[in-house]
Parts: structure tokens; sequence; C-alpha cells
């Protein structure tokens, strides 16, 4: 008899709990590993099981399946991940960390033309051409092509002509129902 149907992965998750359609039962306190937890929490109160449910359906759908983690730690390859960051100072900084430790290849797509003048505040487009210049580095750029930005373009263009510069045209597409 198969104890588990499908197995999934998801980083940053400590603890767990166990439900069924009608109980939820949880460790209460953090417990070593192989011993079994000194407190647990068991409800089969309706609400509780349904809201437990839905925390775990919200996990399970976020997680990827074991294979698939176990096929990237074999190959030595880090996982995909996408997080939405609201916090524009936040944004900056992690925009400037991943582009500063890019190996390979560098693909930022911006959404308006706008975006290109504020990566170049930051001073991303320089290190950009300099990565250009000195590594083995594929860089593309897509974006909304302006007025506002077509200084930086052709400073890019000059500078690192290795880098490709594609146009966006961005349509917002409305739908009425």
């Amino acid at each position: 008899m198969t104890m588990v149907g499908e197995l999934r992965h998801l980083d940053g998750i400590k603890g767990n709990m166990y439900l069924s359609e009608t109980a939820y039962l949880a460790p209460a306190t953090f417990h070593e590993r192989g011993k079994p937890a000194s407190q647990i929490i068991y409800s089969n109160v309706k609400e509780i099981v349904e809201h437990q449910t839905y925390v775990f359906d919200t996990l399970w759908t976020r997680a990827i399946p074991a294979e698939e983690r176990f096929e990237q730690i074999e190959e030595g390859a880090g996982h995909e991940f996408v997080q939405i960051i609201i916090n524009p100072q936040k944004a900056s900084r992690i925009l400037s960390e991943l582009v500063k430790s890019a190996k390979e290849e560098v693909l930022l797509f911006l959404a308006n033309d706008k975006a290109l003048v504020r990566i170049d505040n930051l001073g991303l487009v320089d290190h950009i051409i300099k990565m250009s210049r000195e590594a083995d580095t594929t860089i593309k750029i897509i974006s909304p092509l302006s007025q506002e930005n077509s200084e930086i373009v052709n400073r890019i263009n000059t500078r690192a002509p290795s880098i490709r510069i594609l146009t966006s045209i961005i349509i917002h597409l409305l739908v009425y129902t």
C-alpha cells in the first residue's frame, strides 16, 4: 500500500500537520528528529478543519513535485521562483544584486520606457555595459523605446554593441463581461 500519492517541496516551510476530511492534528512544540512532539493540537471542529485545508491547499499549489526538486539538486541547478516586491527600495536592491551576480545571461524585460531610465539611475546600465565587455555574458534588454530613454539606448549601442536591445509595445487589454 502506498502511503504517499505525491510528494512536493516548498522552500522555507518548517513544521508539519496532519489533515483529514474531519480532523486536524499538528505538533504544538518543536521536537527532535525521530522523537514525537511533547504536545499536539487536535481539532475536529468543522471551521478549523476547513481553514487548515485552505492553508494546506495554498501551500500545495505553490510547491513543486519532489522529483523536480531532486533533479535540480542532482544537476546542481538552482530553482526558479517568482516573487512580487512592492517596496521600491527593496526591488531596486534585489535587481541590482541579481544583475551583478549574473554569470551567463541577463534578460531584462522592462514594462515601460521609464524603467530603463530607473535602472540607469541605479548604475545598472553601466554595470551591464562593463559585463558585456569583460565576460562572455549574453545580455538582452526588452523595453519600449521613446525619447525619454533614447540617450541611454544610444549609449548602450555605442559602448556595448553586443547588447541586444529589443523594442516592445505594451498593450493593455480590457475585457468587459
